[in-house]
């Protein structure tokens, strides 16, 4: 039996209202990533290679941000300059339209072995937009380290100030 078609990604595009280092909300639009790119961007971030984990979050927005028309927002070298509250911004919609804000990639726990504390706490992807929409309307993102954005990893170590710690 083939899989129900809502588990593969759309090719809509999702549109977001992000706040912008000059401080105004504009709209941007996404497209969903497939599970591979997801897979590669957590990959990366774990690398060894230095390279590796300083280029992933830019590949990660250079295959999601696009123009309305559906053509990619910028250039992989564009993507690298980002300020990092941009880019920050930037993913943390991402990982909210493709449903990975705060999963990691662990091991799972060996059938019948119970982890955590024993106490029902809600689930890091609670947060997450239902996915059975297909268009998600635009919904204002939070900036950086704010408590809707918990267990998203960050790009940087950036306060909401803008500065460094």
């Amino acid at each position: 039996m083939p899989l129900h078609e809502s588990a593969y990604v759309s090719e809509e595009l999702y549109e977001r209202s992000v706040r912008f280092p000059d401080g105004n909300e504009y709209k941007v639009h996404f497209r969903e990533p497939a599970g591979p790119e997801i897979v590669q961007y957590y990959l990366m971030t774990k690398s060894d290679n230095d390279e590796d984990r300083k280029v992933a979050v830019a590949k990660l927005l250079v295959a999601s941000v696009m123009e309305p028309d559906g053509k990619p927002s910028m250039t992989f070298e564009q993507a690298k300059k980002l300020r990092p509250m941009m880019s920050n911004a930037l993913l943390q919609e991402v990982m909210q339209i493709s449903g990975a804000a705060g999963a990691a990639l662990k091991k799972p726990s060996p059938s019948g072995e119970q982890s955590g504390s024993g106490t029902s706490s809600p689930s890091p992807l609670a947060a997450v937009p239902s996915r059975s929409g297909r268009h998600r309307s635009s919904s204002p993102s939070s900036m950086p380290g704010s408590s809707s954005t918990a267990g998203i990893p960050s790009t940087t170590s950036i306060a909401s100030t803008g500065r460094q710690p």
